[in-house]
């Protein structure tokens, strides 16, 4: 279900080279394909092309799905359509939920716009598709247990012809990099399980649109983010300092890295006395790995580590 990107305008032979269309042809699936994009459609009720009014969103319905695959967003951003990050986020949360309440009752994955490298004035805004949209729907997915796949920097932060001709709309090569992202999630989501650690004490927040808690054991504070699904093991990446800083790679922690089935890691950051030496990281780490042993559920800390460093 989306708009123009889903219904694949623009492509030769869109039929077989949609997004949705390539998700059909990758292995392993065992999943029948529909797309139900529209061109132009957008969430707002009050936009040009509300997808509730279009005959697509009728025939979804009918379709009774296992799973929706919601992307809307970009028309949004509009002059005439965007009326803010907020009441975006309500209507496209009240889709949503039409389709949660389904007698089919299904999952429901919300896909972020991809970036948009448009350069007028008067039309779909890529500024606002970057610093509203993409953050109205992380923080939706993450208030509503919805599923959320990334695509926003799918296509790199510079405008690559042979992945996005018109500046907006992905070829059938961009098409194809968007149903194996698709095609990875969902794979990833038939192995491990759900989640459950869950830190005493904590306040929720969420990273991404994925449930994160501050907590703090051993006098140290500490944030972790859980991942859609845990991958064997529980295993944990741990971040001494910068934990906002450059955070595309989280997905590839916390969805399904570059292979299906990788992935399923907590995303882990601790500080403590204002130090930045990674001696003083390693011993906040140790100390909260004692905290959750393997006994308690918990976590392990390998004998041997790898660190990362940036210069600025």
């Amino acid at each position: 279900m989306g708009n123009s990107i889903t219904y694949g305008a623009g492509i030769a032979g869109r039929e077989n080279n949609s997004y949705p269309a390539q998700l059909q042809q990758l292995p392993g699936g065992g999943y029948r394909v529909e797309n139900f994009g529209h061109n132009g459609a957008t969430a707002a009720s009050w936009g040009d092309y509300p997808y509730t009014d279009m005959p697509e969103f009728e025939r979804s319905k009918e379709f009774a799905p296992d799973i929706v695959l919601l992307k809307l967003g970009t028309n949004d951003t509009r002059p005439q359509n965007w009326h803010g990050a907020e009441p975006f986020a309500a209507e496209l949360g009240r889709l949503a939920d039409t389709y949660r309440n389904l007698p089919s009752h299904p999952q429901v994955i919300v896909l972020t716009p991809v970036r948009c490298f448009l350069t007028g004035e008067g039309t779909i805004s890529p500024q606002k598709i970057a610093g509203e949209v993409r953050p109205a729907v992380e923080k939706l997915a993450c208030e509503r247990g919805l599923g959320i796949i990334n695509l926003f920097n799918l296509f790199g932060d510079r405008w690559d012809a042979t992945l996005m001709p018109d500046r907006l709309h992905p070829s059938a090569i961009g098409a194809g990099m968007i149903a194996r992202k698709v095609g990875d999630y969902l794979l990833a989501g038939k192995k491990g399980r759900k989640p459950s650690f869950v830190p005493e004490g904590a306040t929720a927040f969420c990273f991404h649109g994925f449930r994160g808690y501050d907590f703090r054991p051993e006098g140290t504070d500490c944030k972790v983010v859980c991942p859609a699904r845990e991958a064997e093991g529980r295993p944990w990446v741990w971040r001494a300092r910068f934990w906002g800083h450059e955070p595309r790679g989280t997905d590839r922690l916390q969805l399904g890295g570059e292979e299906p089935g990788q992935g399923g890691v907590h995303l882990c950051g601790c500080t403590g006395d204002g130090h930045h030496q990674l001696a003083d990281g390693k011993g906040h780490f140790r100390r909260v790995g004692r905290r959750y042993a393997p006994d308690d559920g918990g976590v392990r800390l390998r004998q041997r580590t790898g660190s990362g460093g940036m210069e600025g």
